[in-house]
C-alpha cells in the first residue's frame, strides 16, 4: 500500500523514530498497540487537520481500534462505511468488526462478543452478542445482550437486559422492558414502553414514541427521550415526532447528523427522519 507514490506503509512505520502512524482505525506504536497519541499524517491525501490525521484520538481521551474493518467519529458528524459498524460519543470514538471492546469513562473491558457502542447520553447497540456501557462501570459478558443505567451496569447470562434511569435489573429472560417509572421482565420476546405505563405482549417488538407507541413483526429495542437501548435487532428508528421501524440490519444516532454510506441502515436527526438502503 503507498500513499501519493511513497514507500509502501509498513516500510515508512519501519523506518519512522517515532513509528506511530494511525491508519483506518489502527495506532502502530513501539511501546504500545492500544497507545492514543498524537499522529502525524499519512500523507496529504489522507484527509484531516494540519499535521494530523483526521481520525486521530488527539483531544480525546482514550481510542481503541481492533481488527477491523472502520468507523469513523468526528464530534459534529458521524459516518460509517463499509463495516458492520462504529460508535459515537463526543469524547471517544469505537468502531470495528472486532470480536469486541467496550467503553466507558473510567474502564474499559473486552469480552467475547462481536460489539458495543457508547455515546455520552445514548447506547447503541448492533448486531452484536454484546456489548454495554454506564458512565462509572463497564462489564462485558457472554451474552447476546448487555443493558444500560446512568448509575449501574450489570449483565447476566441472559439474551437480555432492561433499562431504567434509577434501577437495573437482569433476568432470566429473552427480553427486558422499560418505564421511566417501573421495570418489569417477562418471560416474552419483548415487552414496550409508554411514558405512563408498561405493557408486555406475546410480540417480536415494542417501541417508544414520546407521543405513541407502536408494536411490529420485528425484532426490536425501545428508546425514550432520553434513552435508546438496541437488542439483537433488523432496527428501529427514533425521531422526537415519530417513530418507524423496518426490516433493515440497523438504526443509529447522533445529536445533530447521522449518515450511514454502504450499509444496510437507517438514520435519526431530532428534527427529521431518513432511510437508506
Amino acid at each position: 500500500m503507498t500513499f501519493c507514490g511513497r514507500l509502501p506503509l509498513q516500510e515508512r512505520i519501519r523506518r519512522s523514530a517515532e513509528a506511530r502512524v494511525f491508519v483506518f482505525g489502527m495506532i502502530t506504536s513501539r511501546q504500545d498497540r492500544l497507545h492514543p497519541v498524537w499522529i502525524r499524517r499519512v500523507s496529504r491525501s489522507v484527509p484531516g487537520p494540519p499535521q494530523r490525521q483526521r481520525w486521530a484520538a488527539s483531544k480525546y481521551k482514550h481510542l481503541h481500534s481492533g481488527t477491523i474493518r472502520w468507523g469513523a467519529f468526528r464530534s459534529k458528524h458521524l459516518h460509517s462505511g463499509t463495516i458492520r459498524w462504529g460508535a459515537f460519543s463526543s469524547r471517544h470514538l469505537h468502531s470495528g468488526t472486532i470480536r469486541w471492546g467496550a467503553f466507558s469513562s473510567r474502564h474499559l473491558h473486552s469480552g467475547t462478543i462481536t460489539w458495543g457502542a457508547f455515546r455520552s447520553k445514548h447506547l447503541h447497540s448492533g448486531t452484536i452478542r454484546w456489548g454495554a456501557f454506564s458512565s462509572r462501570h463497564l462489564h462485558s459478558g457472554t451474552i447476546r445482550w448487555g443493558t444500560f443505567s446512568s448509575r449501574h451496569l450489570h449483565s447476566g447470562t441472559i439474551r437480555w437486559g432492561a433499562f431504567r434511569s434509577k434501577h437495573l435489573h437482569l433476568g432470566t429472560i429473552r427480553r427486558g422492558t422499560f418505564s421511566c417509572r417501573h421495570l418489569h421482565s417477562d418471560t416474552i420476546r419483548w415487552g414496550a414502553f409508554s411514558s405512563r405505563r408498561l405493557q408486555s405482549g406475546t410480540i417480536r417488538w415494542g417501541a417508544f414514541s414520546s407521543r405513541h407507541l407502536h408494536s411490529d413483526t420485528i425484532r426490536w429495542g425501545a428508546f425514550s427521550s432520553r434513552h435508546h437501548h438496541s437488542g439483537t435487532i433488523r432496527l428501529g428508528e427514533f425521531s422526537s415526532r415519530h417513530l418507524h421501524s423496518d426490516l433493515i440490519r440497523w438504526g443509529a444516532f447522533s445529536s445533530r447528523h447521522l449518515h450511514s454510506d454502504t450499509i444496510r441502515w437507517g438514520a435519526f436527526s431530532s428534527r427529521h427522519y431518513s432511510k437508506l438502503k
